[in-house]
């Protein structure tokens, strides 16, 4: 029928057989004022509440027992009832969406929002789950033709001022043990060095389980004492052993070793070539040298007596430049020692001469 309306006023008990309306303009309901729409099937129909396009069904809303309901949209124009979108939901209101490509496995699930994506539940916890080896992998794609790419931004907004120690975000990696113990192997912690206005600092941590699953801090980079300085400790307790593979390069003024142990800490040059070449410790003055030029210097340095105690240095060893002539150039090594009043004084010189083949 065609601009025809149809009112009810009271709830309609039981209709039986099949109800079809058969329209040639819209079909339009109205709900009074506090009243409900329901519609009801029997708990045996298995697709419920059917959305149909001529015959093509592309989509249903069905209950299945006393806590399952689920929501299906078949590919639009309902080309096959393979390839659909399902949002189950079950028990205490658990919630599944599945997508399913009844030909291959591209069934993918898009999320396109006109804004930010804010996922807030309530545990706290996100967990992306797949039985594929080497997945899940998490991908930041940045499509935009500038030099800027992705980034991953943790945030610590406690509702208070921060404070030193405040630990801004971490990543931890988990696994089991042979015991089958979920257990931390590793963690990448960003935390506050320092919160003052005006002079903040951060630390940057690496850490391993440490032989009895401890977390122990093996690279640690943090702020220094002044603008644009960092500081970095590498391993943990004085038995680690640090391994550098190439050339290391210290473009400080200082390379200090510590240890406590008798006889220690010590330098050990090991050279494992099989020839008759060890190895070789060597001064270099990279820049124009003149005529007794020092080219390096070894010290001995001890405390004395004196209270307070004072630095002393014992022994000298240097190297000079004696004549930077080119073909004539020769060099000098003086080996000093503290005498009587602690001057240090020259008791020996090697030097070579201006003869070819002597020194």
């Amino acid at each position: 029928t065609r601009d025809h309306h149809l009112w009810t006023r009271d709830t309609i008990k039981n209709v039986s057989g099949d109800v079809k309306l058969d329209l040639v303009g819209d079909l339009t309901i109205e709900v009074g004022s506090s009243k409900d729409l329901i519609l009801s099937v029997d708990d045996g129909q298995t697709d419920g509440i059917q959305f149909k396009i001529g015959s093509q069904k592309f989509g249903a809303i069905s209950a299945e027992g006393d806590n399952y309901s689920k929501i299906v949209l078949y590919e639009a124009g309902g080309a096959t009832a393979t390839d659909y979108l399902q949002i189950d939901c079950q028990e205490n209101g658990e919630t599944f969406i599945d997508t399913e490509d009844g030909g291959g496995s591209t069934g993918h699930l898009h999320l396109r929002p006109d804004g930010d994506l804010n996922l807030t539940p309530s545990t706290g916890n996100v967990t992306l789950l797949s039985s594929i080896s080497e997945k899940p992998q998490l991908t930041l794609e940045n499509t935009t033709n500038d030099t800027n790419g992705s980034s991953i931004k943790f945030l610590k907004d406690k509702g208070a001022a921060g404070a030193n120690s405040d630990v801004i975000g971490s990543l931890t990696f988990y696994g089991d043990n042979d015991a089958q113990q979920e257990t931390q192997f590793a963690s990448i912690v960003g935390s506050i060095q320092s919160a003052a206005d005006g002079a903040e600092g951060g630390e940057l941590a690496f850490n391993l389980a440490s032989h009895d699953g401890e977390i122990v801090a093996g690279l640690s980079i943090t702020d220094g004492s002044e603008e644009d300085e960092i500081e970095v400790t590498i391993a943990s307790g004085t038995n680690s052993r640090t391994f550098v593979s190439g050339t290391l390069s210290v473009l400080g003024d200082t390379l200090t070793m510590r240890n406590a142990t008798s006889q220690h800490p010590q330098l050990l040059l090991q050279n494992t070539n099989a020839d008759a070449n060890g190895a070789d410790i060597l001064f270099k003055d990279s820049t124009s040298t003149a005529d007794n030029d020092s080219l390096g210097i070894i010290t001995w340095k001890g405390k004395n007596d004196a209270f307070p105690e004072s630095e002393v240095i014992v022994c000298k060893i240097e190297g000079q430049f004696l004549d930077v002539s080119d073909g004539a150039e020769k060099g000098r090594i003086n080996l000093d020692v503290a005498e009587y009043d602690g001057t240090l004084t020259t008791g020996a010189t090697i030097f070579g001469t201006a003869t070819n083949g002597q020194v």
